[in-house]
């Protein structure tokens, strides 16, 4: 076979133990080229601009087998995987699931380089985007899933991993409503992991009040998922081993309260100096509070966490505060647009809120929290205002316990350690809402 010079860069794919890397052939078939795996588990999901109107055979070969060949084939969006050739039934065997991710061709591997190998895998003629990676601590609720969908319709973002933590709900429910929101928006290869039940110190929180016992105000779903579909393996140790993996690539998007993230920095201290850069819904910048008279949920839930985050993260941080959602709310008509909109993932989000508003009264706005900070962490260029300032979270006060502290005067004498945004561009704002829908 001919090896033609492609601009579509790599890509890898675990297959029976093994990790294959990518070279186009003749356009429609593709060498896998083996190399042994000697750690971590590929996962991610191939980029839905590379379609394949019709089945594509791929050439596997193996070099401690023989050669096999399966066929790939588009299912909405993302690929199927089949079996052909010598296995048994091998027309009816689905291979047990092969994600594929974009990467940087590897040194070893004798592969023509292109000044496109950290790009994304386009079609010829679309613009070429540099991938990014998201890890997504969540806590879903209502407003983490509408976030997570943003990211979700995002081409060139990279969705790692969910990471799920007690908050709106508990850490199990939290992880359910993961998996059926993943469900809905037929991503279910990335992988969701269970996350911790309790804050480090002070004693839980809920919102059951807004979001429900379960987190998804309890609206029956007899074909949602099982906790069996989690991941084994802890979220914080996924949280560390994923920013390991891809050390100054991961941007951390924190939907929650921080008590997964700051864990993560008890146990690899300088996890951050690894972070890309960190997103966080939460606190309030002029001490106007929401669960208490001084505290926004997510910082009052686990303040020790918070504190930690802040101070010790060591990664540039922005923070999507309280009062901002406040002053960006929008009509409630405007969100009942929204989730009018055609496709199953609008229709679930509007049957979660026609459920929330069978048991309140239909308010006149709509504030907007988590979906906020998903934009910025999506779109930075929205953010019309911000300050850049030090601050700490108050663990001990008696009736400001959780309230972010700002030192607007600098009398610390300390650099900034957040970035605050006051102000956002809410034409985009809302156009990346649509798009969460469109997509």
């Amino acid at each position: 076979m001919e090896i033609i010079n492609s601009n579509k860069g790599g890509a890898k794919v675990c297959y029976e133990g093994h990790m294959y890397t990518k070279q186009v052939i003749r356009k429609t078939k593709v060498w896998w080229r083996c190399v042994k795996r000697s750690s971590g588990q590929c996962r991610g999901s191939l980029t839905t601009n590379l379609s394949f109107e019709n089945p594509e055979i791929v050439q596997l070969h193996n070099h401690e087998k023989d050669e096999s060949k399966i066929q790939v084939a588009k299912v909405r969006n993302f690929m199927k995987f089949q079996a052909l050739g010598s296995q048994e039934n091998s027309n009816d065997i689905l291979i047990p699931p092969i994600y594929v991710e974009t990467m940087n061709i590897s040194q070893s591997i004798p592969l023509v380089k292109t000044e496109q190998q950290d790009m994304q895998l386009v079609e010829e003629g679309s613009p070429i985007k540099s991938e990014r990676l998201f890890l997504i601590d969540t806590d879903p609720g209502l407003d983490d899933a509408q976030a997570i969908l943003m990211a979700l319709a995002v081409d060139n973002i990279n969705v790692l991993a969910l990471t799920t933590v007690q908050g709106n709900a508990s850490s199990y429910c939290s992880c359910v409503n993961a998996l059926r929101l993943l469900k809905v928006a037929d991503r279910l290869d990335i992988p969701v992991y269970l996350g911790c039940e309790r804050p480090m110190v002070s004693p839980p929180l809920n919102a059951t009040y807004y979001h429900g016992e379960d987190g998804f105000v309890d609206m029956p779903d007899s074909e949602a998922p099982g906790l069996n579909m989690a991941q084994t393996e802890h979220a914080v140790f996924a949280l560390i081993n994923l920013i390991q993996k891809y050390p100054g690539e991961v941007t951390l998007v924190t939907l929650g309260p921080l008590t997964n993230v700051a864990m993560a920095i008890r146990l690899e201290p300088n996890l951050g100096t690894k972070i890309k850069d960190c997103y966080i819904m939460g606190g309030n910048y002029r001490g106007v509070g929401n669960i208490t008279r001084s505290a926004e949920f997510n910082f009052a839930n686990d303040p020790e966490a918070a504190q930690i985050v802040l101070t010790e993260l060591k990664c540039p941080i922005t923070m999507i505060t309280w009062e901002l959602c406040t002053d960006m709310q929008q009509p409630y008509a405007f969100w009942q647009k929204l989730i009018s909109l055609p496709g199953q993932k609008a229709a679930f989000m509007q049957k979660l809120h026609h459920h929330l508003n069978s048991r309140q009264q239909i308010p006149d706005f709509f504030v907007f929290c988590d979906e906020l900070a998903m934009a910025v962490a999506i779109d930075d260029g929205i953010i019309l205002e911000g300050q850049n300032l030090y601050a700490e979270v108050e663990t001990q006060g008696k009736i400001t316990k959780g309230q972010l502290v700002l030192d607007w005067k600098n009398v610390t004498g300390k650099p900034a350690n957040v970035r605050i945004v006051t102000n956002v561009n809410i034409d985009r704002f809302e156009e990346l809402l649509i798009n969460s829908f469109n997509k």
